[in-house]
């Protein structure tokens, strides 16, 4: 058992993504100093750290300088990206920031990351590498639409080519919303339409520092605004084996996440994010803790076995921290450590479940 305090940093903790990966962190055995950071200072993670910090935005021209600085005074051994945007920079000055910092960012390789980030790239490198997803075509190439519109007639999905959580994807129906909406995405693809809704997965799957597939977990799920509410986490064989098998031809590092769905009776992938996911708190109370296994292998270079994941059903819903009036007192210079901000919780039901691992995975 590791006795070292590993001190993680955890960005974008106002997001979905962000707190997710912190309640996993809250979830593992390992001894963790936790720190966040965020644009806002009303962000839940934040309450639910050891020590939080505000950043400005990835675009902002100051934010590698303060982001650098951060890990260097707080001696960051390990960094989750929890926001698009900062992953979107990060990804292409990563050599840069590793370098001044010498932490760990949990990031793919850039080519990895770059072509996954994009719905085009992604389905191109699906294809040359001889995997199923949805056919997909540029929305400018005027060829390419009339091909797509041919073969497999209306609907069709209008997708930005660079987005997550089903933002600005808009299923169309007839030429006229087709040629509607284009005006509005300028950068987009249009993709074959898979009507199975109730044969929609997402994979969570592990890849160690030497590129070796550890294993996956695999939930059936249901969508509300982009993300998982119900989950049913149970065998599905064939899904994992497929997902593994894409994983370890792309050899990302660490998390990734696969979304598919059985259309026509085939598995085909639409959108793959070699990140922590929003479901992965769900994962992690089913004993597959992708922040944990990426502290292990990354940082204590141990050998990882391959999780032995519980199955069961997991309900989502809304949670809240409350907060009293000294959570609004903000650094002088509107960026920099905020003052003990759990001091600020008045209450905090996350915290009293999962932030003392008392929440216990299903039997």
């Amino acid at each position: 058992m590791h006795t070292k305090k590993v001190t993680v940093l955890v960005t974008g903790v106002g997001s979905p993504g962000g707190v997710t990966i912190v309640k996993a962190l809250r979830q593992s055995s390992l001894a963790i100093r936790l720190i966040s950071t965020d644009m806002n200072p009303l962000s839940a993670g934040f309450f639910l750290s050891d020590e939080a910090y505000i950043v400005p935005p990835a675009s902002d021209p100051t934010y590698m300088d303060k982001l650098v600085s951060l890990c260097e005074d707080e001696k960051i051994d390990i960094a989750f990206i929890g926001s698009e945007p900062e992953l979107r920079f990060l990804t292409n000055h990563l050599d840069v920031v590793e370098n001044y910092t010498r932490t760990c960012f949990v990031i793919s390789a850039p080519e990895i990351m770059t072509a996954c980030m994009d719905k085009w790239q992604m389905t191109e490198l699906l294809t040359r590498h001889g995997f199923l997803c949805p056919e997909t075509t540029l929305a400018s190439d005027e060829h390419g639409v009339k091909a797509l519109v041919n073969k497999f007639g209306f609907p069709l999905f209008l997708k930005p080519r660079r987005a997550s959580g089903s933002k600005g994807t808009v299923l169309v129906r007839n030429q006229h919303e087709l040629k509607f909406f284009q005006q509005y995405l300028e950068d987009a693809v249009v993709q074959e339409w898979l009507p199975e809704e109730k044969e929609e997965y997402t994979v969570g799957i592990y890849v160690d520092r030497k590129g070796r597939v550890v294993g996956s977990i695999v939930s059936k799920r249901e969508l509300t605004a982009g993300l998982t509410y119900r989950a049913i986490f149970a065998d599905y064989p064939e899904i994992s084996d497929y997902c593994e098998k894409v994983a370890g031809k792309l050899r990302p590092l660490g998390p990734c996440n696969f979304q598919l769905r059985r259309h026509k009776g085939c598995l085909s992938i639409f959108e793959i994010n070699p990140r922590c996911s929003s479901t992965t708190i769900m994962r992690a109370v089913m004993g597959f803790n992708e922040p944990e296994m990426a502290i292990r292998d990354l940082i204590f270079q141990e050998e990882l076995e391959q999780p032995q994941v519980k199955l069961g059903i997991v309900l989502r819903y809304w949670d809240e921290v409350y907060l009293n009036h000294t959570a609004l007192e903000l650094p002088a210079s509107g960026y920099g450590r905020l003052r003990r901000p759990t001091a600020s919780i008045i209450q905090c039901p996350t915290i009293e479940s999962q932030g003392k691992s008392s929440a216990k995975p299903l039997q």
